[in-house]
């Protein structure tokens, strides 16, 4: 049925994102990064988009070519937060924790100065995995923190119990369990 949407109206962003949504859950991820990377292209300025072609892979070659899209897409788009969050996302699934950080932290100046309260909460949850794997417990668990009073005052619940569960993994690595089972009987 998308499909012959898509036919109908090519240039339709949110008929690109939902077919490459679908390819996804298919587990035919090169076409799901296909119609995911036309729908960015196209004008598709929505979180969704990012975060699907972002965790569409399978090999380095995935994310290398995923990570030049991006880029590419940026020389268009600088003050783009969502790329520069999609960026970080990249730069943390190959590892490179403080190219992570610094991507991760301007989308979410960004966010913060935009006023976009949800999407710089979940930058704040993405910073918060980084911090976690520099070993730096004390900001990750500030980082999940704040994302968790951001998600309360903006009434997102899903971000809500992710911000839990982030800092009960941090409260457990820090040898507190009755702050970690507190956070998971919250979520």
């Amino acid at each position: 049925r998308i499909e012959r949407l898509l036919q109908e109206h090519p240039g339709n962003v949110y008929y690109h994102y939902g077919l490459g949504a679908a390819y996804q859950k298919q587990n035919n991820l090169a076409l799901a990064r296909e119609h995911l990377k036309k729908s960015i292209s196209l004008g598709g300025n929505f979180w969704e988009a990012y975060v699907e072609l972002v965790d569409g892979y399978r090999t380095k070659k995935d994310i290398e070519d995923t990570a030049a899209f991006l880029q590419a897409r940026l020389k268009q788009s600088h003050d783009n937060a969502f790329l520069h969050q999609a960026i970080g996302l990249v730069h943390y699934y190959s590892s490179e924790y403080h190219d992570a950080y610094a991507s991760l932290e301007k989308a979410r100046a960004m966010f913060h100065e935009r006023g976009e309260r949800g999407d710089e909460g979940r930058c704040l949850l993405n910073l918060s995995d980084v911090f976690t794997y520099l070993n730096d417990y004390p900001v990750a668990l500030r980082e999940a923190q704040t994302g968790l009073r951001i998600s309360r005052e903006t009434g997102d619940r899903i971000l809500e119990i992710q911000c839990l569960e982030r800092s009960a993994f941090v409260w457990t690595d820090l040898g507190k369990d009755a702050e970690a089972r507190e956070a998971c009987r919250q979520a």
